[in-house]
């Protein structure tokens, strides 16, 4: 049987998996390694080797064959060449501007008549996202992956959307969006909540940490998720009244929070006839959606 190895790579942690060639998360399984991003690109390249070494003794078929690697990373990225162009972000500079089928092959020549196929991560998400629903080729939906950035992508039935149209930005982008004193990026993302909870907590933590002190009823943390929603319907009610999506999909950890962020947004999604989804898992859509890139 036909398989392909997954990676979603990250900047502290690659989440990896392999699916059947019917697309299938193989065994249910999504490992997490560590992704070593800020070594040697010698270091880089073994690690992704090593993964899939080890991902290949989980397959209990003799005959297997692997048809397919797939990545998915953060921006920016020379996706159709597979070409890191990440640089100065503390993470990959080593690999800058490397050729990463070559560079993998070269040391694992086994893969040589491999196919890759590169995908930025928030795509890939919506993707997985789209390919798992029974969606008429009408239906718009807006992703929203909130982590280290805001990271976002618009979808018209199961087909990202790259060109600025329906009233969304080219690529469907919004991070870089002015905001406030900023960007969108300052403001929707792990920094921004973290800087909220100095604001209102008078202490740095984490949004798990400010969770569960909202859990323990203190106001302070409460009040800090609010006006983190707060930023976020303001943020992309531009994005909501022009492209005027079926569906608004939140994606990764900070969705576990969403109830004590999301009241006022969940309004007025309600209001322009929005529904709200929540996925937590967001690397299993991610592997999953980068099976439709072969």
């Amino acid at each position: 049987m036909k398989y392909y190895v997954m990676f979603d790579v990250g900047g502290t942690q690659i989440k990896a998996g392999i699916l059947n060639e019917f697309g299938e998360l193989y065994k249910d399984q999504i490992y997490s390694y560590p992704s070593r991003a800020t070594e040697s690109k010698e270091i880089i390249f073994s690690n992704f080797k090593e993964i899939i070494m080890e991902l290949e003794e989980t397959i209990e078929d003799e005959a297997y064959v692997i048809s397919g690697i797939g990545m998915a990373f953060p921006g920016p990225f020379d996706y159709e060449k597979g070409i890191s162009k990440i640089r100065g972000l503390d993470k990959y500079d080593a690999i800058y501007n490397l050729r990463i089928e070559d560079e993998i092959c070269s040391i694992y020549p086994k893969l040589k008549n491999c196919p890759f196929r590169f995908l930025h991560d928030v795509e890939g998400f919506a993707l997985g996202i789209c390919n798992g629903l029974s969606l008429s080729s009408e239906v718009k939906l807006m992703h929203l992956c909130i982590g280290t950035g805001a990271g976002s992508a618009f979808t018209r039935g199961k087909k990202v959307l790259k060109q600025a149209e329906y009233g969304m930005p080219q690529n469907g982008w919004i991070y870089d969006a002015p905001f406030k004193d900023g960007r969108i990026d300052d403001y929707i993302s792990v920094r921004g909540l973290e800087a909220l909870a100095v604001q209102y907590c008078k202490k740095s933590m984490d949004g798990a940490e400010l969770f569960l002190l909202a859990e323990s009823n203190n106001e302070a943390a409460k009040e800090a998720f609010l006006e983190f929603g707060k930023n976020i319907e303001d943020a992309i009610r531009e994005y909501l009244i022009k492209f005027q999506p079926d569906g608004l999909i939140f994606a990764g950890q900070i969705s576990k929070s969403f109830s004590y962020f999301g009241k006022a947004l969940e309004e007025y999604c309600r209001k322009l006839n929005i529904k709200i989804y929540l996925e937590v898992n967001t690397s299993k859509k991610i592997i999953e959606g980068l099976y439709t890139a072969f």
